[in-house]
């Protein structure tokens, strides 16, 4: 069926007379031109005489009705002959309504000063903030309308889900899994990942620039990206107080103990659920230990030049220097820590070592460790001579021989050899 422009206007005219037609449309039409006659006759005497016929004609209009069911269909002819009319257009010439606003663009941007609309959004700081403080004098002092619009989102809410549950279960009930991937999946099935690849590579490219304009930029050796960043927080955190934020993450802390207390409560009550999540643990645990090993197969596959080229190139610039120093800082940490309050460390485990079962730690270990290592013997038995030769040139190598005394004794004490 081919609609041409005289259709979609024919279409257009005859939904809008409908529409007009409406009862609500009827009755607020006819209010205004009610208003508008009361106010015109008020002017004088002979207004009024004039004014009686139109507003017994304004009385007895009732035009009939159309029905919803025509008003919709009038609506689904409109838009369906106004994208066949389009669709037309497009396999005749597919840039034709964007050459058509090329002009109207360019003479938009050409005439527009986004300074003006800069200076304007702006200067409008001190007006919109005094709004607002008007806005709070005006509402606050009824805190009832402010819970009824709190309640009111709520509600808006429920409904919202309850609307998607409402939208999306007949998938459930009118069609198979097979179907029901089908119609998903060819959502999927038409996402352009060139598209997306290409979005990605420009991205990238912006970060790069970003990054590489903000060293030509750099102020007193540091790139201006980190030193308007360390403005930004400066500022953040000098507005930032101290005790007030404390308190709320400590808040935080215990509302996140308050959700796993929730939590664990209906689990309790729950145990089916319970239950099935642990039946299933090696199912969902084994599909990410196939995924690592799918990556680590691609590094096994690679050709070893490539790998060892790669490798090297990656791993060249590591700064296994700074790593130490964080090493080297932290340990000067705990020394500083130990030298002030030599007591912290066994103040802080003692109540661990107090608190563990040590009856059923030994049960544990007297059945873990046999298992542990008939279950690994292949891998320590092939690991052990390298430990040992390890440890034997330790013994013979240490320059502080005083340190591995004790060992030597111990060995020469069960035996030497044995």
């Amino acid at each position: 069926m081919q609609t041409t422009g005289t259709d979609i206007t024919a279409l257009g005219g005859r939904l809008t007379w409908r529409i007009l037609k409406s009862s609500g449309s009827r009755s607020f039409l006819l209010a205004v031109a009610s208003s508008a006659l009361d106010d015109w006759s008020k002017a004088g005497r002979l207004r009024r005489y004039l004014a009686r016929g139109p507003a017994w004609l304004i009385r007895r209009a009732h035009p009939a009705a159309p029905s919803q069911s025509m008003l919709a269909a009038d609506l689904g002819d409109l838009l369906t002959g106004y994208a066949n009319a389009t669709n037309q257009v497009h396999a005749q010439d597919p840039l034709c309504h964007a050459r058509g606003r090329a002009d109207a663009l360019r003479d938009f941007i050409t005439h527009t000063d986004f300074g003006e609309i800069k200076e304007m959004v702006e200067g409008s700081e001190a007006c919109i903030l005094a709004t607002l403080e008007e806005l709070n004098a005006a509402v606050w002092p009824y805190p009832a309308k402010i819970a009824c619009l709190v309640a009111t989102l709520v509600a808006s809410g429920n409904i919202s889900l309850k609307a998607v549950d409402t939208l999306v279960r007949p998938l459930l009930d009118n069609l198979g899994p097979d179907l029901t991937a089908d119609i998903l999946l060819s959502c999927l099935k038409e996402l352009q990942g060139g598209d997306l690849g290409r979005l990605a590579t420009t991205v990238s490219e912006l970060v790069r620039r970003l990054h590489t304009g903000s060293l030509l930029l750099s102020r007193g050796g540091r790139p201006l990206f980190e030193v308007y960043l360390t403005r930004f927080f400066s500022q953040f955190l000098d507005t930032l107080d101290p005790e007030v934020f404390t308190k709320a993450r400590i808040a935080l802390a215990e509302d996140r103990e308050s959700l796993y207390q929730s939590l664990t409560q209906s689990l309790t009550e729950n145990p089916a659920l319970l239950r099935a999540g642990l039946a299933s643990l090696s199912a969902r645990l084994n599909p990410r230990v196939r995924a690592r090993r799918i990556k680590t197969d691609l590094l096994a596959d690679m050709d070893p030049d490539d790998l060892e080229l790669s490798l090297s190139e990656g791993l060249a610039d590591l700064d296994t220097q700074e790593a130490s120093e964080i090493l080297n800082l932290n340990l000067a940490l705990l020394n500083r820590i130990h030298e002030r309050q030599p007591e912290i460390l066994g103040r802080l485990i003692a109540p661990l070592g107090d608190a563990i079962d040590i009856e059923a730690l030994g049960q544990v270990l007297d059945w873990l460790v046999p298992e542990l290592v008939e279950a690994l013997r292949p891998a320590l038995e092939a690991a052990l001579p390298a430990l040992v030769q390890g440890l034997c040139e330790l013994l013979e190598q240490h320059p502080e021989p005083d340190v591995l005394d004790p060992l030597r004794t111990f060995l020469a004490s069960q035996g030497g050899a044995r």
